[in-house]
């Protein structure tokens, strides 16, 4: 489980996954990047107030994160993995997981995620979208 301990890891990694923001001049992409982590983290601690944050660790180093919402159906809330350990297996492992559970799994994705197309291959259909996410839904096999 993520505790107050992790919170800059937690801001680090959201910072990996905002580099386009980053680049903006001077602070303005750093102030808005916090804005948005923090804006965020209320976001998520209101909608999913029930949701588990866990720290993904490979050999005791933490290398991403996972929200998952979990009721008749398995929200997956957000999963991030640090750059240089994307493409490794551990999203893939950390979905196939969620998805040994037996539940109707559902997330949404930004529309240039290249994710969708992992969530796709577990299965995810687009169930809505509008014009920057896609819902997606995963039913029980």
């Amino acid at each position: 489980m993520a505790t107050p301990d992790d919170e800059a890891f937690l801001f680090e990694l959201y910072c990996s996954t905002r580099e386009d923001l980053l680049l903006l001049p001077g602070q303005m992409g750093k102030q808005l990047v916090e804005m948005q982590y923090k804006a965020r983290r209320a976001q998520y601690a209101s909608t999913y107030p029930a949701a588990r944050h866990s720290i993904l660790l490979v050999e005791g180093a933490p290398v991403g994160a996972l929200i998952v919402d979990e009721g008749k159906c398995i929200r997956l809330v957000d999963i991030s993995i640090l750059p240089e350990f994307r493409n490794q297996g551990f999203g893939t492992a950390t979905i196939q997981e969620l998805c040994g559970l037996g539940k109707p799994l559902t997330l949404s994705a930004r529309l240039e995620n290249p994710a969708l197309r992992l969530y796709e291959r577990f299965g995810f259909k687009e169930v809505g979208r509008d014009e920057m996410y896609m819902e997606m839904r995963r039913e029980t096999p």
